[in-house]
């Protein structure tokens, strides 16, 4: 790779280059407040890291804009940057002209990492996944498989509770180990293509996946995307999330939780940590409210939710669990995450829970471990037990 900028070679966000005139500058993806939205700031790096606009979603535009025009100067200034952000989308969500400031921000890492300039925690993730190969296909073509990364212990956790969560079916439901966040990390660092060969085969099989880690599950919806827009209407998989398969289950009449025997009661209220990546427009999950989803699923076992919901969830500030953050930035990270956990507390939640395993394993970094939160389908299943539902078991539909 070489190193600097050239004149002569069109940079990758040149696709950009009509979006990149239209900011009006506005500042609301550098601070925001609006009540009525449930809107308290927008951007956790420039809250836990640095208050300079460069790092926000307008400051990443007129970095590019400045690059297209042979203005920019201190690529250095601006690898540290652009590489110094959670991709969390909320700048997404709050730009009122429906500027896209992270599909900018992920074309900048790429170009910054052609030309050598990536740092060096992101040069190693990126030689790791250029080496490592596409994952094996999967599966029986009836089979229900549940994907869950080998790297985290929450994500590990999380996938063996959905598999005993749907046992009860009677369907053939297996683990299936695949390396979701790091796909999905290698995607913030700007390299889609790495990661769309690395899950094109997970995708030749008529299986039905289902994902636990949020971030993971928006890579494979995106690569599924891609890979209908390429060569039309294909039989693969379907995708979804745990949430949706477990809820589907118990309101359909063919599964039903019951209070575990000899099992401690659950708490009547839990915080919910949620995942940027289920509740912002950014990630290609938000028209599946996978947050109403979990809200439905512990309502219905008599457990209330604490936390943002509905429109204040899509605001709501990165934990700093994702984009890389932990590497780059590991005190802002975890100040992020403590600042995420504070605000459930403060508002009496008993036991947090987390939506997804990114983001419960870095707070369970970042917090003492009599405070760390639990994953959702292991809390679950703690307090739970699954049956298939009979006219004994009762019929949850």
């Amino acid at each position: 790779m070489t190193t600097g900028y050239s004149p002569d070679t069109p940079p990758l966000f040149e696709i950009h280059a009509e979006n990149l005139y239209h900011c009006c500058a506005c500042n609301y993806c550098v601070r925001m407040d609006w009540d009525e939205w449930g809107i308290e700031g927008v951007c956790a790096t420039l809250e836990h890291h640095a208050p300079a606009p460069g790092y926000s979603g307008k400051g990443y535009i007129a970095a590019a804009r400045a690059w297209r025009e042979g203005r920019l100067e201190g690529l250095d200034v601006l690898a540290e940057r652009a590489f110094t952000c959670t991709t969390c989308g909320n700048c997404d969500e709050v730009c009122p002209i429906g500027m896209r400031p992270q599909a900018i921000l992920r074309d900048l890492r790429a170009e910054l990492a052609t030309r050598g300039m990536a740092p060096a925690w992101a040069e190693r993730r990126l030689g790791e996944s250029a080496a490592a190969p596409p994952l094996a296909p999967v599966g029986q073509a009836d089979a229900t498989l549940v994907l869950s990364s080998p790297e985290s212990p929450g994500s590990l956790a999380e996938g063996q509770a959905v598999v005993a969560l749907l046992a009860p079916l009677g369907a053939e439901v297996a683990l299936h180990a695949a390396p979701l966040q790091q796909i999905a990390l290698i995607e913030a660092l700007g390299q889609g293509a790495e990661a769309r060969r690395r899950l094109a085969p997970l995708l030749g099989r008529a299986a039905r996946l289902v994902a636990v880690d949020a971030d993971g599950l928006a890579s494979v919806a995106r690569a599924r995307a891609s890979l209908e827009d390429a060569e039309g209407p294909t039989r693969g998989p379907e995708v979804l999330g745990a949430v949706a398969a477990v809820l589907d289950a118990i309101e359909s009449g063919r599964l039903v939780l019951v209070p575990r025997p000899g099992a401690a009661a659950p708490p009547a209220t839990v915080g919910l940590v949620q995942s940027c990546h289920l509740s912002k427009h950014a990630h290609g999950l938000q028209a599946d409210d996978i947050e109403g989803q979990i809200h439905r699923l512990l309502a219905r076992l008599g457990i209330a939710v604490i936390g943002p919901s509905g429109r204040a969830a899509r605001f709501t500030l990165c934990c700093g669990a994702a984009g890389g953050m932990p590497e780059a930035q590991p005190e802002a990270a975890r100040r992020m995450a403590r600042a995420r956990a504070e605000a459930l507390w403060g508002q009496g939640a008993e036991v947090l829970v987390a939506a997804s395993p990114l983001c419960g394993d870095h707070l369970a970094r970042a917090l003492p471990a009599d405070r760390a939160p639990q994953g959702l389908f292991a809390f679950l299943l703690r307090h739970f037990q699954p049956l298939a539902a009979t006219p004994e078991t009762g019929d949850p539909a």
